[in-house]
């Protein structure tokens, strides 16, 4: 990771082998300007945040992620948020749903899916390749089985704690 720093702006970037890219480097960077994030994947740039997350690669290195906010970060006067914030997983530069919160992003090990973890008012979802699953008072992080075509996670709806397996609770 090459980390640049200046007066007014400051760039991480990420450099992973790709044998997709001529010169067999990937680069990925975010940029902090006057207190706004924007994250720069192979030279396409996002929209301006007021934070991410860290940047998740998929296993092969072809697709990157990360959880970026929208709003302010102004307070009011009891620390609160002025106006409404919103959250989204971003992939390769693309902006998922938005949510009150969310999860870090996870990559499957073959890199094919992506699951997040979301909460809109008070309950949550698991979100797997952008189709959110059932509503809960609470969900734990999604994990993929080894060969990725599984997925499981932790979850509590109306006092009960259950494991769902590919979305069905068990």
């Amino acid at each position: 990771v090459i980390f640049r720093r200046s007066q007014h702006q400051q760039s991480a970037v990420n450099q992973r082998p790709d044998e997709n890219q001529p010169d067999g480097v990937a680069q990925r960077r975010i940029t902090l300007v006057k207190n706004q994030f924007r994250m720069v994947v192979d030279g396409q740039e996002s929209s301006e945040y007021v934070a991410v997350s860290a940047a998740q690669f998929s296993p092969e290195g072809s697709r990157v992620a990360y959880a970026g906010q929208s709003g302010t970060r102004m307070l009011d006067a009891l620390g609160r948020p002025l106006g409404r914030q919103q959250q989204f997983v971003v992939v390769n530069s693309v902006e998922g749903a938005a949510y009150d919160e969310v999860g870090p992003p996870v990559f499957s090990p073959d890199g094919q899916r992506i699951a997040h973890r979301a909460r809109r008012d008070k309950k949550w979802a698991v979100v797997l390749d952008s189709v959110e699953g059932k509503w809960c008072d609470a969900v734990g992080d999604p994990v993929f089985s080894p060969d990725g075509r599984r997925i499981a996670h932790g979850a509590k709806r109306d006092g009960k704690v259950v494991i769902v397996l590919d979305g069905v609770e068990g």
